[in-house]
Order: C-alpha cells, then sequence, then structure tokens
C-alpha cells in the first residue's frame, strides 16, 4: 500500500529542498500515479539545476514490465542519475536471462548502478568501474 504518496503532485514539490538536497530518491512505485510523475520530473530539473543528482529503485519486475520504457528514458535523458535495483529488476528493464548482459547495459545507460545479487552480494557499477561487494555470512536464517 503506498499510502499518501499517491496524492503526490508538482504542488507538493519544496524547491529548496529538491535543489539543497545532495541526491533525491524516488521509488519506482511511486511512478505509477501520474501526478506524481509531474513531482519527480519537477524535482529532477531542480536537483540537477542545482548541480545535485537523481537516484530511483526499479522496485520490483512487475513495475519495470509497466514503465520499462519510461525508466529507460529518465536514465538515458539524464533525468536520473543513480539507480537501485536487484538482479531480478535488472534482468527485466532489459529483456534478457543474462547478469552480466544487464549490467552492461545499464552501465550505459546512469552514472551509478547498484545492483544486489542475494547470496551474491552486490555489484556497483560507474563508467568502466566495478565494485563488488560478497555477501555476509549468517549463521542461522530466521527470516528474509
Amino acid at each position: 500500500y503506498l499510502g499518501a504518496c499517491v496524492e503526490l503532485g508538482p504542488e507538493d514539490v519544496e524547491a529548496d529542498k529538491a535543489s539543497g538536497a545532495k541526491v533525491t530518491y524516488f521509488e519506482g512505485y511511486l511512478w505509477d500515479p501520474p501526478r506524481a510523475k509531474e513531482a519527480i520530473r519537477q524535482t529532477a530539473t531542480l536537483a540537477h539545476a542545482a548541480g545535485r543528482e537523481v537516484s530511483m529503485t526499479l522496485s520490483d519486475p512487475f513495475c519495470v514490465d509497466r514503465y520499462r520504457d519510461e525508466f529507460l528514458d529518465l536514465m538515458r535523458s539524464g533525468a536520473v542519475d543513480i539507480v537501485f535495483a536487484n538482479s531480478h529488476e535488472i534482468k527485466s528493464l532489459y529483456q534478457t536471462s543474462s547478469f552480466e548482459e544487464a549490467l552492461a547495459q545499464i552501465r550505459k545507460d546512469c552514472k551509478i548502478a547498484a545492483v544486489t545479487r542475494s547470496e551474491k552480494g552486490s555489484v556497483i557499477v560507474r563508467g568502466d568501474e566495478t565494485v563488488v561487494i560478497k555477501a555476509t555470512t549468517i549463521k542461522e536464517l530466521v527470516d528474509t
């Protein structure tokens, strides 16, 4: 349940906060309400005009399926600088079963991508740079 954010619109954007935050973050699920899209685009414009960055999470593969072209446009147009995703979401975004292929694509489409891979840890890419982070070993899994 998205709660009150489904009512988010351009009139809710506070210019000083959008231009003052080092990185503004939005959830991919928030792309569902049309007025929220306007607010996000407005915020991105304000943030970039102030030399700041905008980040988003892909949220889930179903969200990616609904908005694939729009998410890619946000990234490729420079409206979104940083993308957070898991391996399923990034493969869905690029319609491939290959994690390596999806990672190669997202490397071209945004400044930074941070991708979680469950027990395989995480990968962060920025241009040609790649940082692999191993998953933390746990003794007993209680709840995922």
